[in-house]
């Protein structure tokens, strides 16, 4: 795993990296990452009252604009991804 240097900020958390994948562990990859966001929208949609069925897989968070901003972090990521995957085949 390579690491890109990211003069932007200080921040550790900002810090990049350069991984490689197969095409088999990538959407492996991206099916994980999916069904997590997907967990945590559905607990965002819940806690906030858009659905009233109680989700299979209810996450655990304080209320939905924690969950919300959880599965927004998912989204972005997956299309991180998918837009690097894309640019690539």
């Amino acid at each position: 795993m390579d690491k890109i240097e990211d003069t932007s900020t200080n921040n550790p958390l900002d810090q990049k990296f350069l991984i490689e994948f197969t095409r088999l562990d990538l959407g492996q990859v991206i099916e994980g990452l999916s069904c997590r966001q997907e967990e945590w929208q559905q607990t965002a949609d819940w806690h906030s009252g858009k659905v009233s069925e109680f989700p299979a897989h209810l996450k655990e968070g304080s209320n939905a604009q924690e969950a919300q901003w959880v599965a927004d972090n998912y989204a972005r990521i997956l299309s991180l991804i998918e837009r690097q995957y894309h640019a690539q085949s």
